[in-house]
């Protein structure tokens, strides 16, 4: 008896533990260098619009903001070629990736020219560091911004992919630990189940909410990458280029249900095999993202909407240990 109650309270403790650990954040991962952004474009929009004060230290201030904009987008870079080397995804990826790498060194290797232009010589004026500032700003809009844009998007795709199926992983892990309890109150009980029903159809339908994100972002990006790529192997021109092809991220909805989906003996392996069955459940959450006039589909705006999809099966989570530990007091 008293090792069946340890049993009990072993296995409680699993259920609540798992439910209470932090929801993993696609968004918070790309936070740091979204402020890094912000930081540069502020500093860089100052220098353009400051007027000349006349004052002899004018110029030595300017230069000396200008090295701090480097030396911020220097770092801003770095981090995102960390980012992009150490992600895991699939080969489907890898022209896309080297791309992107390739772009993020010759952003370096911009910003390094930029600082011996304004270091290299004695002569340089106010106003040569304002136009020097006007056309940093050009390039980031036309050239850089782009890049991040599309590098922002495959992140929160690729760490929303680990999210959806961690959650199914620890809801299969429930499902075990409450058939493994034995007692009737708990498998027996209709809120538990609506609550795993709950929490199977938010996992479902954030699956396929980031597989939309994930199609799109193969549509945009890596396929237009790929065809770039072919054609520039065959020509004889073998220079790189800063500028990546940006699609707008706008599409219209089509309906994708799969009847030949298969299916798995556990939501982890549908989630891991990408065999998820649309249920009636997580279709209905999952039409919020039809696109209309006024609110396209974007990869941020799926991504984030199968987040919120996977927080709603953690509250699902923690309403099973509340429902858990009130039946076996």
């Amino acid at each position: 008896m008293i090792s069946f109650n340890k049993k009990i309270i072993a296995i409680a403790a699993i259920v609540s533990g798992s439910a209470f650990l932090a929801v993993p954040s696609a968004f918070a991962q790309t936070a740091s260098s979204s402020n890094i952004l912000q930081d540069v474009q502020a500093a860089v929009q100052s220098l353009v619009s400051a007027k000349d004060t006349g004052n002899t230290n004018d110029v030595a201030l300017r230069v000396t903001a200008f090295e701090q904009v480097l030396s911020l987008s220097q770092n801003e870079a770095q981090d995102y070629e960390l980012k992009l080397v150490n992600a895991q995804s699939g080969k489907e990826y890898d022209v896309w990736k080297n791309s992107a790498l390739n772009g993020l060194s010759q952003a370096l290797a911009y910003y390094d020219s930029e600082n011996q232009a304004v270091n290299g010589t004695s002569t340089i004026t106010s106003e040569d560091i304002k136009q020097i500032a006007s056309d940093f700003e050009s390039w980031r809009e036309d050239t850089y911004l782009p890049l991040v844009n599309q590098i922002q998007d495959f992140l929160l795709v690729n760490q929303e992919t680990a999210a959806v199926k961690v959650a199914a992983v620890r809801y299969d892990k429930i499902v075990s630990d409450l058939q493994g309890l034995g007692v009737a109150a708990i498998t027996r009980s209709k809120t538990i189940a609506q609550s795993l029903n709950d929490a199977s159809s938010s996992i479902v339908s954030a699956g396929n909410l980031n597989d939309q994100a994930t199609k799109l972002f193969m549509s945009l990006y890596v396929a237009s990458t790929s065809t770039a790529a072919d054609q520039s192997a065959s020509s004889s021109d073998s220079s790189a280029s800063t500028t990546i092809d940006v699609a707008p991220l706008v599409l219209t909805a089509t309906s994708s249900n799969d009847d030949s989906a298969t299916s798995s003996a556990t939501l982890a392996g549908q989630v891991s095999t990408g065999t998820i069955a649309t249920s009636t459940a997580s279709a209905g959450q999952a039409t919020s993202t039809v696109a209309t006039s006024s609110n396209p589909i974007s990869i941020k705006g799926l991504v984030k909407a199968s987040l919120d999809d996977v927080r709603n099966a953690y509250q699902d989570f923690i309403d099973i240990s509340n429902l858990v530990r009130s039946l076996l007091q």
